[in-house]
């Protein structure tokens, strides 16, 4: 958690992969369902989002606490460390931790169903490998998980979110 060199290039950093990381998962979405490689994801429990207000700025405040701060320090700050070290440190002990990592971080979502795990699998990759592009700072990964829940958020708000559905 030590401080950026340069705050702007972080938050950068964060929106430029959170661009490309939306449209990929519009892409990914629409090769798995028009393949019917999945069913479509379980996403009932924010369904109160959609019009009200006052639950998407309580949502949006939660989620850069729990999933953007709280999931990084755990998943990428400490599971990925531990793992490198369990596996002897090298680059290759890296490579294994992110793989590891990820496909834990999308079997935590197995609530949303599968079509959210392969997903949040996916996600966990980006935000390893950002974890790791970036000399291991967690605050290129917390923006970016921010990022990305709080615009999933804005798509339940505006019921946008059903055209994936």
């Amino acid at each position: 958690l030590k401080a950026p060199e340069s705050w702007l290039k972080t938050i950068g950093w964060a929106l430029l992969v959170a661009a490309g990381f939306a449209v990929g998962v519009v892409l990914v979405m629409i090769l798995i369902f028009s393949v019917g490689a999945v069913p479509p994801p379980d996403l009932s429990r924010f369904a109160e989002l959609q019009g009200n207000l006052p639950m998407l700025l309580l949502f949006v405040a939660a989620i850069w606490v729990t999933a953007a701060l709280f999931e990084e320090l755990i998943f990428r700050g400490f599971l990925m460390n531990r793992l490198a070290e369990i596996f002897g440190g090298t680059d290759g002990a890296w490579r294994i931790s992110l793989v590891i990592h990820a496909v834990i971080f999308g079997l935590i979502h197995y609530y949303q169903g599968p079509t959210c795990m392969v997903i949040t699998g996916l996600t966990g990759l980006i935000l390893g490998a950002l974890y790791l592009h970036r000399k291991r700072n967690l605050w290129n990964t917390i923006f970016l998980h921010g990022f990305i829940n709080t615009t999933s958020m804005l798509l339940f708000y505006f019921g946008v979110h059903e055209l994936f559905v």
